[in-house]
């Protein structure tokens, strides 16, 4: 049953689940614009849902290009709710499932902006607590998005966040469990030195302001033409081996 939100907002299309947070497309009627609903609904406890307010809520005072906005947040009858900013419906979790190729144009700067976007978080004595590809929002054309604001959280301290970031940005390139291939011997175009700041980022030896320094350092190499073959999936166990 879908949940009784304030009247502005039309729920549209009910999107799924992420973890138990529940996710609808809506419209603020108010202003004419699409929005992403995200509910805790019955089954959630007191202090779940003190959780996910307290979170959106600390995420809402921060302003950045690849951060999803949150416009309102607040307690249900029987739950709790947050309305944010509707980045599009394509994560990067659908990018990779699609075994799609980020190319190395778009991906870099996205992914420096994901990292100055996790380092204002952090400003704010915040935490996101659970980044992996389903939490970023990566539509075509427009700025990746770090998003899933209120997930119940994995981790609590901002390195937890940051080693998490570069194994999702790494995972992503690559199609593997970060740490299986570079990425740079698997996507044309991408530098050695990505594969060296991702690598030293896993391994906590920067935080997301100094993954974003690195991102922005990443040079964007010339493609090596080669003849069409299978996919970067394969291309990367054929690397392996």
């Amino acid at each position: 049953m879908p949940p009784l939100l304030p009247a502005r907002y039309s729920l549209e299309v009910r999107i799924g689940r992420d973890g138990d947070v529940e996710e609808w497309l809506a419209t603020d009627v108010e202003l004419d614009r699409p929005c992403l609903v995200r509910v805790l609904g019955p089954e959630s406890t007191t202090d779940r849902r003190a959780e996910f307010l307290d979170a959106v809520r600390a995420a809402a005072g921060v302003s950045h290009l690849h951060l999803a906005d949150i416009y309102e947040a607040g307690d249900l009858d029987d739950g709790a709710f947050s309305v944010g900013e509707w980045p599009g419906g394509i994560r990067l979790s659908d990018r990779e499932s699609a075994d799609l190729v980020l190319d190395p144009g778009t991906f870099l700067p996205n992914a420096e902006g994901l990292a100055r976007a996790l380092a204002a978080l952090h400003e704010r004595d915040e935490v996101h607590g659970a980044i992996d590809a389903s939490a970023i929002f990566f539509p075509t054309a427009r700025p990746a998005k770090l998003g899933a604001l209120g997930r119940h959280r994995r981790w609590s301290t901002p390195e937890g966040d940051t080693t998490a970031l570069a194994s999702t940005l790494e995972e992503a390139l690559t199609g593997q469990p970060a740490g299986t291939y570079p990425p740079s011997q698997v996507v044309d175009g991408l530098s050695p030195a990505l594969d060296a700041a991702l690598l030293s980022t896993r391994h906590g030896r920067v935080d997301a302001s100094g993954l974003a320094e690195l991102l922005a350092s990443v040079p964007i190499a010339q493609p090596r033409p080669r003849a069409p073959g299978p996919s970067r999936r394969w291309l990367g166990i054929a690397v392996g081996l």
